[in-house]
């Protein structure tokens, strides 16, 4: 491979591929006394992609646990985690949106722009695989998709010293999750260029529109109860448990995939 051609790799490939920057934040507060501690804390995470004109990444996240000693055999604790997460690019053709970009470095033509005469209003054909101009990926162009997840877990538990060595515990969890996810891949032309009647022609069409709809719920019931007991008998001990968990889940789920 010549310089020359290893070059207009490279810009094939930056015209595809860019940094993604990352910024977190978070903020956490903690303390308590002789007989309670408490943490609290709150995240908001941002991923650009590095595929450009893809949107990238956002999750915001919270957490809160809760110790007390109600009494000097009671113990009691609770616990909250809930995060939101968005994910968004172009509706992207075929079933792969982070596939494509890899295979299109590869596939792309080096010696042929995104665009036909250099004309960012005429998007042309750039390998023997329409699909792969990049030049078409953009939200007016080729549509949008998003997904998005609300996520939220509750922990409560108790402890109780029934008599020295003996303990009864219990915990009991509540999950639930909530996913919406939607596609719409619009249609499009690729053109080509004639130079004798200085016209842009339509070399390809995808005529084949995409919608996609899912939602998803997903709910988790979790119990479980202990019994513990230990003791010390000068150089030996003895340990026993016995316990019951029970969990209980749901998942329904809808999806709709259209061929418009």
């Amino acid at each position: 491979m010549t310089n020359g051609w290893r070059a207009l790799k490279k810009v094939r490939q930056d015209y595809i591929w860019g940094t993604a920057p990352q910024s977190y934040v978070d903020m956490n507060v903690s303390g308590g006394s002789e007989k309670s501690n408490y943490y609290v804390s709150v995240g908001h995470l941002s991923q650009d992609a590095t595929v450009r004109n893809y949107g990238g990444f956002k999750r915001t996240n919270a957490q809160m646990n809760l110790d007390i000693q109600v009494t000097e055999k009671l113990k009691i604790g609770v616990g909250f985690n809930g995060r939101l997460e968005s994910r968004v690019n172009p509706g992207v053709p075929g079933g792969d949106d982070y596939w494509l970009p890899r295979y299109a470095v590869l596939r792309n033509i080096p010696t042929v722009g995104p665009y036909a005469n250099g004309n960012p209003n005429y998007p042309q054909v750039t390998s023997d695989d329409k699909q792969v101009n990049f030049a078409i990926l953009s939200y007016d162009k080729s549509g949008k998709m998003k997904e998005d997840w609300r996520v939220m877990q509750i922990n409560a538990n108790a402890e109780y010293e029934i008599i020295k060595g003996l303990k009864a515990k219990a915990l009991v969890s509540y999950y639930y999750a909530n996913k919406l996810f939607n596609n719409h891949e619009y249609t499009y032309d690729l053109y080509r260029y004639d130079k004798q009647t200085d016209q842009y022609l339509v070399d390809y069409t995808m005529n084949t529109p995409y919608r996609e709809r899912v939602h998803e719920e997903v709910t988790e019931m979790t119990s479980n109860i202990q019994l513990a007991y230990e003791k010390k008998f000068g150089q030996h001990s003895l340990d026993a448990v016995a316990g019951l968990e029970t969990i209980k889940r749901k998942n329904p789920h809808t999806e709709h995939q259209i061929p418009l």
